[in-house]
């Protein structure tokens, strides 16, 4: 199903009014999406469609995954917080997960953004410049 300009345009005006300070409000989400059932606006699958996805994309943009090769204690979460906010990755969602292939140092994911300083990373780059 390919949207057409005027279901994307109604998508974007529900989902901007969903927006809080830039991240969704699951109950706006929740009466934008009731509104549009009630209503059945022409196009309402497409309109709902493209909601959809930019809904997800926004979730997906919000979220930060800092990995280590060993847990980090809570100073550390909270220092790592700090830097995040500091350069104005503000996200409701930083989930911290123990990868142990990482070696040693993080591996920061911010939506689709990657920063590794990892020494797995820096090994495979070593291994890439070698071959």
């Amino acid at each position: 199903m390919t949207a057409t300009r005027e279901s994307k345009k109604h998508a974007r005006r529900l989902f901007d009014a969903c927006l809080v300070g830039g991240v969704v409000d699951a109950r706006r989400v929740r009466d934008a999406l009731a509104l549009l059932v009630k209503r059945r606006p022409p196009g309402c699958l497409s309109i709902l469609a493209q909601f959809h996805r930019l809904v997800r994309l926004n979730r997906e943009a919000s979220r930060v995954i800092v990995e280590t090769a060993v847990p980090l204690a809570p100073e550390f979460q909270t220092r790592v917080l700090s830097s995040l906010g500091k350069l104005g990755v503000n996200s409701p969602t930083v989930d911290f997960v123990v990868n142990g292939e990482l070696i040693a140092g993080a591996r920061i994911k911010v939506g689709s953004d990657v920063y590794d300083s990892t020494v797995k990373n820096r090994l495979e780059r070593l291994l890439v410049s070698l071959s």
